[in-house]
């Protein structure tokens, strides 16, 4: 069985969308309904940087890899080459 690596990419893209999701809903609780005090300031700030730097290296990680590959389950699990 054969099939195109670029749909770990498309379940990857709908996983990222659903957390993005929650992030910005949790963003918007925390400064809409949280205590307007310098702490609530910087507790966002700091879930927003932490944010964007996973994301950042979500992206370095994934445009290394050629998504046009295919992988054979198959070939991976009955593989006739010797083992040691």
């Amino acid at each position: 069985m054969i099939f195109p690596l670029w749909i770990f990419l498309a379940i990857y893209g709908l996983f990222f969308f659903i957390c993005s999701f929650f992030v910005f809903f949790n963003f918007y609780h925390m400064a809409r309904f949280g205590l307007q005090s310098t702490k609530t300031t910087i507790v966002l700030a700091l879930y927003t940087i932490a944010f964007a730097a996973v994301v950042l290296l979500q992206v370095n990680l994934i445009l290394s890899i050629d998504w046009t590959q295919t992988l054979s389950i198959s070939e991976a699990f009955f593989s006739t080459a010797p083992t040691f």
